[in-house]
């Protein structure tokens, strides 16, 4: 009897391993699954939350020449810095209304040089390169900086910062913000890198001194 015993403890054991072989694998998966899940989950609020704090900026800088500068230097400021590498596309327009859209004239295909808008969308679009370029809130290549005003050799003379309406007559505009990035999947057990588009809209602040 204790030899059958032994046998059937030693049988049990065995079927136990087996059964543990079996399902650690999909455990294993499922774990990958939800970390990735929640990895992307994590870096799509990180991009929403920057997106909102630089449409702010914009809605705080009302007519400021140097307003694109400072929205960009915000989002460099606001981006962790795997997402700033990844950032494919910054647009910042007039839009509509609260929830309005860019213009389809201010979005280019990812990895897109293109600087000016098609057509005569209103709005001022930069590639992630001059993002990461700026250093500086009166950097030369934008209003901020030396010459004239959104001449045709400044970068923001398509939504040009001092003819954002920032008056209660006008009414102010909506200025929205509007960002390609593409996240690098550190685990790459089921999903490849993912592209993440992110805008926030908010009205410009009334100047009420004028």
């Amino acid at each position: 009897m204790a030899a059958q015993g032994s046998r059937r403890g030693r049988e049990e054991r065995g079927a136990t391993l087996i059964e543990l072989a079996l399902v650690l694998p999909v455990l294993a998966l499922l774990a990958f699954a939800v970390a990735e899940v929640g990895l992307a989950w994590t870096a799509e609020n990180r991009v929403q939350g920057a997106v909102s704090t630089v449409a702010r900026t914009g809605a705080s800088s009302g007519q400021i020449p140097s307003s694109d500068a400072l929205m960009i230097l915000s989002l460099r400021a606001a981006l962790p810095a795997e997402d700033l590498q990844g950032l494919d596309r910054l647009v910042i327009y007039r839009a509509n209304d609260a929830q309005g859209a860019p213009p389809a004239g201010c979005i280019f295909p990812v990895g897109d040089p293109s600087l000016a808008p098609a057509g005569s969308a209103t709005c001022n679009t930069y590639t992630g390169d001059f993002v990461r370029s700026v250093t500086s809130a009166d950097d030369a290549r934008l209003s901020g900086g030396t010459g004239t005003v959104c001449s045709s050799s400044k970068r923001d003379r398509y939504y040009c910062p001092t003819t954002r309406k920032d008056t209660l007559s006008g009414p102010p505009d909506w200025i929205g913000v509007w960002v390609r990035v593409v996240h690098p999947n550190p685990l790459p057990f089921f999903f490849d890198d993912f592209t993440m588009e992110k805008r926030a809209v908010f009205r410009v602040q009334p100047d009420y001194t004028g």
